[in-house]
């Protein structure tokens, strides 16, 4: 899920938020400093994009947000966008959660990487030649990865699947990891 918000007037938005409300029965499966995500009832769950104001003739787009369904059905979900100098505009998308490609694996490496916002290497099959028994242990480090970007803090990235679900795993250069 992705958002991205434009503003094509000639006018400062204030205090803008964007949300979603989710089924309680999907998983956020990443977080970031610009969403704050909170449960509203036992039913649903809202996750809010805030900022604080917005300059005319400017666009943001929020960090993507990965949600993973825990059950399948049919479902609702709430979309809704407001701020002051601007009209709330709220509308309602209908979805259906079917079969998942990898609903029979337990436990698989989709892709991995290591290094800082500029520069990356692709890990994928260092991650995959370190698990054992669908499982990996392992501390992040250079060594094991190699240094794309000296004297900076490095994250290493996961996407893999895990009982038929698609998830997403981040640890920083150092961090002693067990997955899943």
């Amino acid at each position: 899920m992705n958002f991205v918000f434009e503003n094509i007037e000639d006018r400062m938005i204030k205090n803008l938020e964007m949300g979603v409300m989710l089924p309680s029965e999907f998983i956020i499966d990443n977080k970031s400093d610009l969403i704050n995500y909170f449960v509203a009832t036992k039913e649903n769950q809202t996750i809010r994009f805030i900022h604080p104001f917005f300059q005319a003739r400017a666009k943001i787009e929020w960090e993507k947000i990965l949600i993973t369904p825990i059950i399948k059905k049919n479902f609702k979900s709430s979309v809704y966008v407001k701020a002051e100098n601007i009209l709330a505009t709220f509308f309602t998308i209908d979805f259906n959660i079917v079969k998942s490609k990898y609903e029979n694996i337990k436990f698989k490496i989709l892709d991995a990487s290591y290094g800082s916002s500029k520069y990356v290497n692709n890990v994928t099959e260092k991650i995959i030649a370190k698990v054992h028994n669908d499982k990996i242990t392992l501390t992040v480090s250079n060594e094991l990865f190699g240094d794309p970007h000296v004297g900076v803090k490095k994250k290493l990235f996961i996407h893999y699947v895990d009982n038929g679900l698609e998830k997403n795993f981040e640890a920083y250069e150092g961090t002693e990891i067990i997955l899943p």
